[in-house]
């Protein structure tokens, strides 16, 4: 009988065995999907998850996602990146990993992958592989790469690195004379993804490392601010902010102005979360200051009691001057200008105007206070300190000096609007 054949038994069970692990390994190894590769959230060390056929995707502490696909040659596996998630999506990842098997059963050795998927080193995949290894936050990270996708990557962000000439990149710099402090940092960006790739010995140079970007995009002239400098006027200004039929972000906003005297943009990106109610310091991140640095406000009861009459309305969100337009954007520094305009203030004051005000009064008055001029300078966020002994900034620099000044400036607004 064939069932009392050892031998054909034993073909039976193995056969059987087999099919129950390629049952047990397909019940094992899941296929990902969008939905689960977007619920990957980072840990302290990186990990990955397997597609299968040797396709993972691996999710990095800083929330990186990326495809690496185990090259198999010789008997040996190669892991090779296959790019950012989602830049390659799912389905690419695979049409690619397919790609690679039929290369393995040609017996191709990993030296030559390069030739044949030049898709992972394009611009936009190699400047988002060098932004997630620089420290920034993700808002930061999402705000500089729509900055690249508006300026640069809708023209060259597809094409090969290796590509990529001089003159692509000279062209498309001369377009954007009208923004030069954008193009700066756009232009350090490509600077360092080109270094970072010649790092890797993906391109041989730095291309745009002898470009004079100055000649690209010159400087634009200083601005001179309109802005009051008679004591009268600012009383009646202070006034008329104070009567203001303005949205309660825009007039607060105004009210606190004068006060912090700090430049528009960090008034108008307040955050609940830079506000130290104990410590009656506001601190602003580097990035939203011009010169790139932290920089620390002193608060008064004051403004403190101004930020706490907004508290109600905006407290339990991430900005304090929310926009009226939008739930999750703040005002701008344009809304604040305009609203100076209605009140009739049309070239004669602009939110910039209080840091000019403030500077002359101080200065004029820093003998009379007990403060030195290198104090006003840190307090104004600049560094041209008179003293060769504080060229290496320090966000606290003259700090008892600056709380003096903010507790003397905050007196001197209040009997302004008494």
């Amino acid at each position: 009988m064939f069932y009392k054949n050892p031998s054909c038994i034993a073909v039976i069970f193995a056969v059987k065995y087999l099919k129950t692990l390629e049952h047990v390994m397909a019940r094992v190894v899941k296929s990902l999907t969008d939905t689960k590769i977007k619920n990957l959230k980072p840990k302290e060390k990186k990990y990955k998850r397997n597609d299968g056929k040797r396709l993972y995707i691996v999710v990095e502490p800083n929330g990186r996602k990326w495809w690496m696909y185990e090259y198999m040659y010789n008997g040996k596996r190669t892991p090779k990146s296959l790019g950012n998630y989602p830049e390659i999506t799912l389905k690419k990842a695979r049409e690619l990993r397919e790609k690679y098997r039929k290369m393995e059963l040609e017996n191709i050795p990993p030296s030559m992958l390069n030739k044949s998927s030049k898709q992972q080193n394009t611009l936009k995949n190699l400047v988002i592989e060098y932004l997630d290894r620089k420290n920034i936050s993700d808002k930061h990270k999402k705000g500089t790469l729509n900055r690249l996708n508006n300026h640069i990557f809708k023209y060259i962000g597809d094409m090969n690195i290796r590509d990529i000439k001089k003159i692509d990149i000279v062209n498309i710099f001369r377009n954007l004379t009208h923004i030069p402090e954008t193009a700066r940092r756009l232009f350090n960006i490509l600077d360092n993804t080109f270094k970072y790739a010649s790092t890797l010995e993906i391109v041989e140079r730095n291309i745009i490392a002898d470009v004079d970007f100055s000649v690209l995009v010159p400087k634009k002239e200083s601005k001179n601010f309109p802005h009051i400098t008679d004591i009268e006027e600012m009383k009646k200004l202070l006034k008329d902010i104070e009567n203001c039929k303005c949205d309660i972000t825009v007039k607060t906003a105004l009210k606190l102005a004068p006060y912090l005297f700090v430049r528009p943009f960090p008034l108008v990106a307040m955050e609940w979360s830079e506000i130290d109610f104990e410590k009656k310091e506001w601190h602003i991140p580097a990035h939203k200051m011009k010169k790139k640095r932290e920089h620390i406000v002193p608060l008064t009861d004051s403004i403190i009691n101004i930020l706490k009459e907004i508290e109600p309305f905006t407290g339990n969100r991430e900005f304090v001057f929310y926009s009226p337009r939008s739930k999750d954007k703040h005002i701008t520094t344009d809304t604040l200008n305009r609203a100076l305009k209605r009140l009739g203030y049309k070239d004669k004051m602009t939110t910039h105007g209080f840091r000019h005000f403030a500077a002359t009064v101080l200065n004029e008055n820093a003998k009379k206070i007990g403060i030195s001029q290198n104090a006003i300078a840190a307090q104004l966020s600049h560094t041209d300190f008179k003293d060769t002994m504080n060229r290496v900034y320090n966000k606290a620099i003259y700090m008892d000096e600056r709380k003096k000044l903010m507790e003397w400036w905050s007196d001197f607004i209040d009997s302004l609007k008494s």
